[in-house]
């Protein structure tokens, strides 16, 4: 009891004189869950903050501002800066509430579930939302868990129920639940009150503690006490399976429930993500304020030393003599108005609405079937991915355990061969990985390969294509061999699959339409041997009060009865059943245990023989990728039980406090009891070798090429996962996240070595590859509690180990026995160390347990699978495979940051050509605030006039076509990653090319003015615009990779839409409505010898300007992506020379 004072949660829950049932005490918080970002009450103020959080926003509503006051305006106090900013305002916030709204439909579709909860006495349907602490709830087969419920009844006489977790662990195999003895006997809420405490909520998964007191029992006195484990609660998000019903209370609800406390909502949900593009284009917004800034500071200055000379002169200026120091600063702002179209103001709406029209275009891919972008404003990080984080179970393996190989016996008699997906990826030389690859394997060929293979498998015997499934058909090849060794009477052989078929935790479940018994297993390893055992004569048929029914061959019932089980813990590492044979014989007690090899073999007894090569062919094994099992048995009289029963039950029931905290888990101390107790009895049961298995979870289709892919592309890997370590690496080497088991680097805080030192056996061999260059990739594995232990050291420790995961010489981390919380801690870890020096961190899972880490990176990608859509409603992008993640990233990534990077590029060059222009006519008009260019057109330029020939590169132009970033993704990934299309050193190039671009359609405008007296400023300053008009049409015809009908259509609309525009100023202007009439522009300003050089000359001398650059650069040496492009296309010409050729001598070996 001295644990129960932290026991601070408290609910008491009462029968009423109505039968129904009062809950007192408890946490009052709420069943619903919010993934959403905005409500109604919130989403204007606080999108409003959000987009003014943008820096080009904010510094338009202060232009805007500056627009309104009368002194310093240079629009007769109008702030016509308002009309652009609110379109962008709004266009961005309906992009953010069509979002968000898809996230509040998935929250009321899960809030609006029905439940049977007590009420009045009876069970009544109630909505997941208002389920509260404290309440009784009734749950159906297949049902999924509302909130975290302590189980008081199952319809199993037992007690016990199944529950599948795989949103909670990964695993789709089910969970064993037992309601409380008192309970459960007693009979459907025949008590009359409950008094439950319990802890705190918390985010561990693995461990629950409390007290219940339960009152009113029939045949008790006073209140029956029950300490409360997790082997009592059913978690949020677990489906209730193979059980009928069971009744529990409600313990935690909402955010409060321990998976929700896993995921990090509360945090993230204030957190925005912003990709590395925008972050960076923040930066250069930033350096274009501080040079406009100086820019203004310098006009004034200049202003201030010309005023009494010149300025004061003219009066029309209206420039005071009599307050210069006041003039002076009213000139500062007014500049600042002039100028501020330096700073795109269609940056911020252009880019959302070609995220928007991208993550429209990806789910129409008919390789991106079941794809869905929920958050479209980093669909560009696609491009920039530098660290792939993902989960294993359902997410790089199908959940399902396969047969492959056996040793039984002595004489380790072999039944199947071991074929493997790892066996197979060594031995065919087609595979993709990087130790030899077939380099002329394209990814095309190779998919469309693969999957005519599928189609073939799938094809019946008459010939008819099935469901279509990409599911390997790869089966046990062993089976005949031990049906042969069955009928010849191979004792050895029996003896194992009768262990098969009984010593697991199964509960056979007999379908009622067809009669047939169907099997479900707390373990996928029990479950794939006992199919076996029953495809090959051993049928379990039955558990029913202690007593396991097994049919051999159908012609013979086993009646066995079940005394005890010694349980698996990942410490122990082994189970051990203990079954009555009932056989007659003098040892009728057989003592069956399973588990891993260097547990079991210790445990053998001594006067026994065990095979000398068995070490060799478990090692051989566990190299193919196969988990293994051993398997002993041992006989002993009923005398030997009956002196060690009473004792072992004594311990089994043992609170775990103490030195037995954490049992069930396998973090109880070396002087745990139960765990002595049990090797014991299992030292003392005279073992011995019966044979064992090796198992292999298959890879979904296409996994190792993937990751393959993913690697020489230049990406790392990490793997986080909740399964055991061995799994975890036999998986890792199947799916090419390891080379081998061997070039694995274990991290690990054992007595033998620390952190520190495995640490810098990783940075050996990272010395080691560096001098030998030829040598394979290593790769770093950690366990869950040494990864707990590292994240609580010192930032310079956990910097180590990721400086030696960032070297090109480790190909990943793999970490296993991970919670979600460590999950997402591991996530942020890398966001802050790998992200400018690598890359983005893309996190991609698909159960509840993947929540955390989704939100976490810097583009989340879930799965929406078997484990449920958790992961999927959390993240950024919903795909249906891991395979899919391919295509998002080296096509639509690709794609989608190439267009971006255009898009920022143009825009930020266009929206500085006028300002620039008007820079240099201060110089010459002693910066007395005259605009150069008329101010209309200055305020719709950036959104009217040349929006469509960009947005048609941002959203249909292709810098490679599909097949080529499909096929040669290992050059292009690594050209265009980290940042290499958008960086200071581009913007730079683009901002200069604006400035002299500018300064050359302003010479020719002071040139005009100069040597034609009669020309006024107005018609000069138009001829240069419409100059400046075509610079940037053609601008966008350079930088488009893919020219197609709808990029011809935006530049034709766009010149259309600036003649239409000029001529509608030309009848406002002469119809005076704004003042005197005047002349048209269109004839004024477009017409005569002067205004057309100006026109000519303004587009000619920048287009030779870059016509002069780019062939120097082209001899000085070419960028990485035109030196690829030219050999993807030399490839391709060949690749097509060749295919011609092959046709041909085809034809002439037909014709012969």
């Amino acid at each position: 009891m001295g644990d129960d004072d932290r026991l601070s949660s408290r609910v008491e829950v009462c029968r009423s004189p109505d039968g129904s049932w009062v809950a007192t005490g408890g946490s009052a918080c709420s069943n619903v869950i919010r993934t959403s970002r905005y409500t109604v009450w919130n989403f204007l103020p606080l999108n409003l903050f959000e987009q003014f959080m943008h820096p080009a926003n904010f510094f338009f509503l202060v232009i805007a501002v500056l627009q309104s006051i009368q002194p310093v305006s240079t629009t007769n106090g109008v702030p016509t800066m308002m009309l652009p900013l609110s379109i962008v305002l709004t266009v961005s916030g309906i992009r953010a509430a069509t979002e968000d709204l898809q996230r509040h439909r998935s929250d009321w579709e899960l809030a609006m579930r029905q439940y049977l909860c007590n009420a009045g006495g009876k069970f009544v349907h109630q909505h997941s939302a208002d389920i509260t602490v404290g309440q009784i709830i009734r749950l159906e087969a297949d049902q999924e868990v509302p909130a975290d419920v302590l189980l008081l009844h199952s319809h199993h006489a037992r007690g016990h129920c199944f529950v599948e977790t795989s949103s909670l662990d990964g695993e789709s195999t089910l969970k064993v639940k037992v309601a409380l003895p008192t309970t459960q006997s007693a009979g459907e809420l025949v008590y009359d009150r409950l008094t439950i405490r319990y802890e705190e909520p918390n985010a561990d998964i693995e461990s629950f503690r409390g007290l219940i007191g339960i009152h009113g029992v029939a045949g008790a006195e006073g209140e029956v006490q029950h300490r409360l484990s997790m082997a009592n609660l059913l978690l949020r998000g677990t489906v209730l399976k193979n059980t009928e019903h069971v009744i529990g209370v409600v313990v935690f609800t909402g955010d409060e429930t321990k998976i929700r406390c896993n995921s990090f909502v509360t945090q993230q949900a204030q957190t925005i993500r912003r990709s590395s593009l925008a972050l960076v284009a923040n930066r250069m917004l930033i350096g274009l304020f501080l040079i406009q800034l100086l820019m203004c500071i310098a006009a004034t200055v200049v202003c201030q030393l010309q005023a009494r000379n010149v300025l004061v002169k003219h009066y029309y200026l209206k420039f005071s003599d009599s307050d210069i120091k006041l003039e002076g600063v009213r000139r500062f702002f007014t500049y600042v108005i002039l100028m501020a179209q330096m700073v795109p103001i269609s940056f911020v709406i252009s880019t959302e609405l070609v995220k928007t029209a991208m993550a429209f275009m990806v789910p129409l891919d008919d390789e991106m079937n079941a794809c869905a972008i929920r958050t479209s404003s980093l669909i560009d990080e696609l491009g920039q991915v530098g660290i792939v984080v993902s989960d294993k179970t359902g997410t790089l393996t199908e959940n399902r355990m396969q047969l492959r190989q056996m040793f039984v016996g002595p004489d380790l008699a072999m039944y199947g061969s071991g074929d493997t997906e790892i066996s197979r990826r060594l031995a065919s030389s087609a595979t993709l990985n990087q130790r030899g690859p077939r380099t002329s394997q394209r990814w095309t060929d190779m998919l469309s390969e693969k999957m005519d293979n599928v189609r073939r498998w799938t094809k019946n015997t008459d010939g008819e294509s099935n469901v279509f499934s990409t599911t390997s058909p790869h089966v046990y090849d062993g089976r005949q061999a031990v049906e042969t060794a069955l009928l010849q009477g191979n004792v050895a052989l029996q003896r194992i699959l009768l262990h098969f078929a009984v010593s697991n935790t199964i509960s056979p479940v007999v379908d009622e339409t067809s009669g047939s018994v169907l099997y479900q297993s707390s373990s996928p390893d029990e479950l794939e041997l006992c199919e076996f055992a029953r495809g090959v004569g051993y049928e379990l048929r039955g558990v029913q009060g202690g007593l396991t029914t097994v049919a051999v061959h159908g012609t013979s019932t086993v009646a066995l009865k079940r005394l005890t089980t010694l349980e698996f813990n990942s410490k122990r590492k082994r189970a051990t059943l203990i079954f009555d044979l009932n056989d007659g014989s003098q040892e009728p007690i057989a003592i069956m245990c399973k588990g891993a090899d260097n547990v079991i073999i210790p445990l053998l007894d001594p006067a026994t023989v065990c095979p000398t090569s068995l070490p060799a062919r478990l090692r051989t094994m566990a190299e193919r990728g196969m988990r293994t099992l051993v398997f002993a048995e041992g006989r002993r009289s009923r005398d030997w039980w009956r002196q060690r029963s009473s004792e072992w039950e004594r311990l089994a029931h043992l609170p775990e406090e103490g030195a037995e905290l954490g049992h069930s888990r396998g973090s109880c101390s070396d002087e745990c009891r139960i765990c002595s107790g049990a090797a014991h009895i299992e030292r003392d049961a005279g073992l011995t070798f019966l044979g064992c298995s090796g198992l292999e979870d298959a890879l979904q289709f296409l996994v190792p090429e993937t990751i393959c892919a993913l690697t020489r592309a230049g990406i790392k890997l990490v793997m986080l996962t909740g399964d055991k370590p061995e799994t975890a690496l036999s998986i890792a080497v199947a799916s090419n996240f390891a080379h081998t088991t061997e070039s694995v680097v274990h991290i690990e805080d054992s007595e033998s070595s620390t952190i520190q030192q495995c640490i810098e056996k990783g940075e050996d061999s990272m010395r080691k590859r560096e001098a030998d260059p030829q040598m394979e990739q290593f790769s770093m594995m950690i366990e869950g509690t040494t990864l707990a232990k590292l994240l609580t050291m010192d930032n310079a420790t956990i910097n180590r180990l990721l400086q030696v995961h960032a070297h090109p010489s480790c190909l990943s981390l793999i970490c296993a026995r991970a919670t979600p919380a460590i999950k997402a801690s591991v996530v942020l870890h890398l966001r802050r160390y790998h992200r400018r020096k690598i890359g983005a961190v893309l996190a991609i899972g698909d159960g509840a347990n993947d929540e955390g880490m989704i939100r976490r990176a810097d583009i989340g990608v879930g799965i929406a699978g078997l484990e449920g859509s958790t992961a999927s409603r959390a993240a950024d992008v919903s795909i249906a495979s891991f395979r899919q993640l391919h295509t998002l990233m080296f096509v639509h990534g690709v794609w989608s940051y190439d267009r971006v990077a255009k898009l920022s590029h143009f825009i930020f060059y266009k929206s500085a050509l006028v300002p620039i222009g008007m820079f240099a006519f201060g110089l010459v008009s002693a910066f007395s605030g005259q605009q150069l260019y008329p101010d209309v057109l200055i305020t719709v330029q950036n959104v009217f006039f040349t929006a469509l020939p960009v947005l048609a590169v941002g959203i249909f132009d292709r810098l490679f076509e599909r097949e080529e970033l499909l096929n040669y993704s290992n050059l292009i990934y690594r050209a265009v990653g980290r940042q290499a299309l958008f960086n200071a050193r581009s913007f730079t190039t683009w901002m200069l090319s604006s400035v002299f671009d500018g300064l050359v359609a302003f010479s020719f405008v002071f040139v005009q003015l100069c040597n034609e007296p009669k020309s006024d400023l107005t018609s000069a300053s138009v001829g240069a615009f419409t100059a400046l008009f075509i610079q940037v049409t053609i601008r966008v015809m350079e930088i488009t990779s893919s020219v197609t009908v709808v990029h011809a259509l935006a530049i034709g609309a766009s010149l259309v839409v600036y003649l239409v525009a000029i001529l509608l100023l030309d009848i406002i202007r002469i119809s005076g409505i704004f003042g005197d009439a005047g002349e048209l522009w269109s004839i004024r300003s477009h017409n005569g010898l002067e205004t057309s050089l100006v026109i000519i000359m303004g587009v000619a001398v920048p287009l030779l300007a870059r016509l002069m650059r780019h062939a120097v650069v082209y001899l000085w040496g070419m960028n990485p992506v035109d030196l690829i492009r030219e050999h993807v296309q030399e490839a391709e010409r060949r690749r097509r020379k060749e295919k011609s050729a092959l046709e041909v001598v085809e034809m002439n070996t037909g014709a012969i």
